[in-house]
């Protein structure tokens, strides 16, 4: 078994995530009411080599741009807006 490394980014942005979730959790209206926080778990290969726990985070904003980080299938950290 591989040890997983989690970089602090990952960290950073769960942090944030949590952060929205609770100041929309207080808001009756506003931005923060449409935003969605999300997590990454895992991904299967059919090829032997490959990272299958690929924990990460991401935020999707009511504009649908959605900011995150996880921890890919080559071990390897990525970020991604879209």
């Amino acid at each position: 078994m591989k040890f997983v490394f989690i970089s602090r980014s990952f960290f950073t942005l769960l942090l944030c995530a949590l952060t929205i979730c609770a100041f929309a959790h207080d808001r009756e209206a506003g931005i923060l009411n449409n935003i969605t926080v999300g997590l990454h778990l895992g991904s299967v290969h059919s090829a032997t080599g490959y990272n299958d726990f690929n924990p990460g985070a991401y935020i999707k904003f009511q504009n649908n741009v959605t900011v995150g980080h996880y921890y890919n299938s080559n071990y390897r950290s990525s970020n991604y807006v879209g």
